[in-house]
Order: structure tokens, then sequence, then C-alpha cells
């Protein structure tokens, strides 16, 4: 290693150096699989995403998929409510989808849902590229397969003027 490529382990004083240890693995970090759970109390997942998955991308996709964790009530906020939420995501490294069980209510269109789906089913297809040393997850090719999507307007739409209620019932 050449002197101008100094690691920060060889920036530390000597004594620290000497009394370093070994990072220990981190048990909140699980590498244990994720518990899929698609089977929702009104939508079941898997069913929806292997229609879309059959449909838009020829049954090629592998992502499992499954419901969010719900979080449980608690009775008394102490900070503001949210204002935003993320309604679904895709986990490359465990080929996994979540969905936001705030979405797993009867008065939710299923077109929100597929809709939902669908974009977190596009990552899985288009994985994210490097530009200029930053992660782009949504590219223009991404943008253009992702209008193809019929009612995705109107699930926007729809997300944008329900998520007070979708917020107050997560």
């Amino acid at each position: 290693m050449e002197p101008s490529q100094l690691r920060l382990f060889d920036l530390l004083p000597r004594r620290r150096r000497e009394k370093a240890r070994p990072a220990r693995p981190n048990p909140s970090r699980r590498t244990v699989a994720p518990k899929v759970e698609p089977r929702g109390r009104s939508c079941d997942l898997a069913a929806v995403a292997a229609e879309i998955n059959q449909r838009w991308f020829g049954g090629e996709l592998t992502a499992a998929i499954t419901w969010g964790r719900r979080r449980p009530r608690r009775r008394r906020r102490r900070r503001p409510r949210r204002i935003s939420m993320q309604l679904g995501s895709y986990h490359q490294q465990q080929d996994l989808v979540r969905i936001h069980p705030a979405l797993d209510q009867p008065w939710v269109p299923r077109y929100v849902i597929e809709s939902v789906i669908y974009h977190e089913l596009l990552h899985a297809a288009l994985p994210p590229v490097e530009r200029g040393g930053r992660r782009c997850v949504h590219t223009a090719e991404f943008k253009r397969r992702e209008r193809l999507f019929p009612r995705l307007d109107e699930a926007q739409e729809w997300i944008r003027e329900n998520l007070g209620k979708l917020i107050a019932t997560a």
C-alpha cells in the first residue's frame, strides 16, 4: 500500500489501535430470511403479484411479496403525526417486496394495490444504475415503463386524496 492510501485504522493513535477489537455482528441486522405473509385481512398479495408478474413481466420475476409489519397502536403521540408514508419497497438482496399494511383495508381499491405492486416489481425487473457516483433507481426507462400501467394516474390521485386516511390507520 502506498503512503497516500492511508486507511482510517492507520490514523488512530497507537494505543487505540492496539486495543481495537474486530467489530461484533449487529444483532439487529437479521441474517435469517424474513417472514413472508402475503395473505392479509382484505387482500392476498401473492395472487395479485402473480397476475402482474405474468401479465407485465412474462412470469420471469422471482421476488417474494409480503405485508409489512403492523405496528401496535399507541395511546398518546409524543411526536407530531407523519404527513407521508412509504406504501411499498423492494429489497434487492432479499428479492422481497413489502407492501404497507395500511393498504390492507376493504375500502382501498384493488387498482391502487396493483399499482404499488407493479411499481415495486418494476424495481425487481430494472435494478438501480450508477451515474456519476450516484445510485439511480427511477431511471428514464423505469419511468417510461411505469407509465404503461393502466389506471396509474387514477391510483396516484386516489392515494393523494386518501393519504390522510391511510396514515390514520397506520
